[in-house]
């Protein structure tokens, strides 16, 4: 049975994306595969700072700066525009992308091994403590005064203005900067990680509780039209699952699958639950008596979500995921209670040596949207009301099992929400 999974580039603790084949070693190509487009342009500054942009089909109606998502994500690692899932009121307007500082710039000497040790804290509560990821890795991340720098940058040497600026999930950070620094620009949010100042230890419960409560309602919606036992819980039907795996051999992979690959192989799936909650529950229930098939599909989720390849190696990639999530807020704490990759990433974020981002928020109460999914388990909708509060506009509310695009937003939002009204309040250039 085919997994599906959202489209959108994912969010802050355990939002890389997910997709259904394993990851392929890590070999950065020469020419990003976006920008093998007939239609795309591309351009490097000092650093070097990587970006993209992509040309209306037809004449232009301006420039709009798309944040889909990350962090740890090459954005210039995309087949096309389609592949952003923005709605079709944006198809007229060319599209800046740009990439994270970390990509193109060679790993430290230790950063594979303290990545390896990291992910093996998250499927064995007994592995050995890991070293700080951030201080193994030192990737290179975004400061807000660091990515307004690098926007202006680009902005200068393509002798262009910003018309508005997209911020999907996680991109709602750099997007807010980039609004603070270009007011002229309308503002669309969607489903955004955590408002700037949210302490850490926040972050971790807020989004612990929304992937609980998705799964509660997933499992509790499905439960009787799949021939399961609705007596159960969602939670508690992972929780059994892993607890009857030790190790189980899987055809046509390398490494056995773990009880700490079935935690992490549902949390993978909770980003695209609408599609993967028919067969994600009856094949809990029954691991581990599930076809190869069945268990290959729970091992690649667990392999994207922690970027793993080959033989069990893990991509440096995690380290830029991890750093990135840390510095975006303070007020980190070791958490107590079980591991999960959640807990493990707050733990590494308790001992992150570096400084914070500087990400921030103010009033603009026009020209601004601010879209939140109701049921999200990867950003949940009171983040977008505390965005919507810090930016004095009210938020747009839908309600989809997983963390949807933008053009999901638009859709499942009565009316189409607010980004077509917004979009419309700056002509442009």
């Amino acid at each position: 049975m085919i997994l599906v999974v959202g489209v959108v580039l994912l969010s802050c603790l355990g939002g890389l994306a997910v997709t259904r084949d394993a990851p392929a070693a890590p070999a950065p190509a020469a020419v990003p595969t976006l920008c093998r487009n007939s239609n795309v342009h591309c351009g490097e500054l000092a650093g070097p700072v990587r970006y993209a942009v992509i040309r209306a089909a037809g004449r232009s109606a301006g420039l709009v700066l798309v944040e889909a998502g990350g962090p740890g994500l090459n954005a210039l690692d995309r087949l096309d525009r389609d592949t952003l899932g923005l709605p079709n009121t944006l198809s007229g307007y060319d599209l800046l992308l740009i990439d994270e500082p970390w990509v193109g710039r060679p790993a430290e000497p230790g950063c594979a091994g303290a990545v390896s040790a990291f992910v093996a804290t998250v499927l064995d509560p007994a592995a050995p403590a890991a070293p700080s990821v951030s201080a193994a890795c030192s990737p290179a991340s975004w400061t807000a005064a660091d990515y307004t720098a690098a926007l202006d940058g680009i902005l200068t040497r393509e002798g262009r203005t910003l018309t508005g600026i997209v911020g999907q999930s996680f991109g709602a950070l750099p997007a807010s900067a980039a609004a603070l620094r270009h007011p002229g620009a309308w503002l669309v949010l969607n489903a955004p990680i955590a408002p700037p100042g949210t302490p850490g230890d926040t972050v971790l419960g807020d989004r612990t509780e929304a992937v609980r409560a998705a799964l509660t309602s997933s499992y509790a919606t499905q439960c009787a039209a799949l021939a399961l036992d609705c007596a159960r819980t969602g939670p508690d039907v992972v929780a059994d699952a892993a607890r009857r795996t030790t190790t189980r051999a899987v055809t046509g992979r390398s490494q056995p699958l773990t009880s700490g690959d079935v935690g992490v192989a549902a949390l993978a799936a909770t980003y695209g639950l609408a599609a993967n909650e028919r067969w994600l529950w009856p094949t809990l229930s029954r691991f581990p008596d599930v076809s190869d098939d069945d268990a290959l599909q729970l091992g690649r989720l667990s392999d994207q979500l922690l970027q793993r390849y080959g033989r069990g190696q893990v991509a440096t990639d995690l380290a830029a995921f991890v750093t990135t999530t840390c510095r975006a807020y303070r007020g980190w704490s070791e958490p107590p209670g079980p591991t999960t990759m959640l807990t493990r990433i707050a733990g590494q974020c308790a001992r992150d040596p570096g400084t914070a981002s500087g990400w921030a928020a103010a009033p603009r109460p026009s020209r601004t949207c601010v879209y939140g999914n109701e049921t999200d388990p990867v950003a949940p909708g009171t983040w977008a009301d505390g965005w919507a509060q810090r930016l004095g506009v009210p938020a747009a509310h839908y309600r989809h099992a997983g963390h949807a695009s933008l053009a999901t937003a638009v859709k499942l939002t009565p009316g189409g929400g607010c980004a077509a009204g917004v979009m419309a309040t700056v002509p442009g250039p």
